[in-house]
């Protein structure tokens, strides 16, 4: 098969079950991106390393979602490869380690003493590579970190399912409070509709008429303005003879000796309040 035909690049380098071969493209391209050069020398491979990032750390694995991800693949000569394929292209998550010390600096003497300085940590790897399985977040040379990654994944998400737990005993809690809230207040409100709605009893309306009875007679012995009273109750008190025009002053009322009786009785039934004189 001619190099130059799409379809020698497009077939695999390797057969593996299920149809997860890696394309001999993407091999080329990872194996070129993977090399690294000398400070002194040309990096030409930078183009392709950080193409191939943009793809590892998608966000999705189709193109017509992300645009970075379909420029990527154009730009590379990928825009063949089926979502699956484009899932398999990754970065490496090893973490960063400690670099074990030197077996000289763990002898505790008076000639050679313990680097007081922690141990340098090796920088994070990745490097990119084609997952063979499914579950694999690192290159063959870090899957130490396999279990390690795996550990903290299942961590994270049981710290994350605490918290949304927490989260909605805490919603769960203030929707109780709320409805709670609401049923007092409409217990508040049917409570003042059933006494507005329920008839006052002789008692109660008599009761009222003496507290009315015996407000309007302070006012008349304070002396204030009748202006907005009720005429009709303080018309029956004209005619019961407990208040009376003042000669001298005939715009002005008085009250009689029976309407100070008159008060008296009414402070017995109704009690004197904070008003009382």
């Amino acid at each position: 098969m001619n190099p130059s035909e799409a379809e020698f690049w497009q077939a695999g380098v390797r057969q593996r079950p299920k149809d997860m071969s890696c394309p001999k493209l993407v091999w080329a391209y990872i194996h070129a991106a993977n090399r690294r050069s000398e400070p002194w020398q040309v990096n030409r491979d930078e183009w392709a390393r950080k193409l191939l990032r943009i793809i590892a750390r998608s966000p999705t694995i189709f193109p017509s979602r992300n645009p970075d991800l379909k420029s990527s693949l154009k730009e590379l000569d990928l825009e063949w490869l089926k979502p699956g394929q484009i899932s398999r292209i990754r970065e490496c998550a090893a973490p960063r380690r400690k670099v074990p010390r030197d077996r000289f600096d763990r002898q505790f003497n008076r000639y050679i003493g313990v680097d007081p300085s922690s141990p340098p940590q090796t920088p994070k790897c990745k490097l990119l590579f084609w997952a063979w399985r499914h579950d694999q977040k690192t290159c063959e040379a870090h899957s130490w970190a396999a279990s390690m990654l795996r550990v903290e994944k299942h961590n994270k998400a049981k710290k994350d399912r605490r918290r949304n737990a927490l989260q909605l005993k805490d919603a769960r809690a203030e929707l109780k409070r709320a409805r709670r809230k609401r049923r007092r207040e409409n217990r508040q409100v049917e409570k003042l509709a059933q006494a507005s709605a329920r008839p006052a009893t002789p008692s109660q309306l008599k009761a009222q008429n003496d507290r009315a009875d015996l407000q309007l007679l302070k006012w008349v012995r304070l002396g204030y303005e009748l202006e907005a009273i009720d005429s009709a109750r303080f018309e029956a008190m004209i005619r019961d003879g407990y208040v009376i025009r003042d000669p001298e002053e005939p715009e002005t009322y008085t009250i009689t000796g029976q309407g100070l009786q008159r008060i008296k009785v009414l402070r017995q039934s109704v009690g004197r309040g904070p008003g009382a004189i």
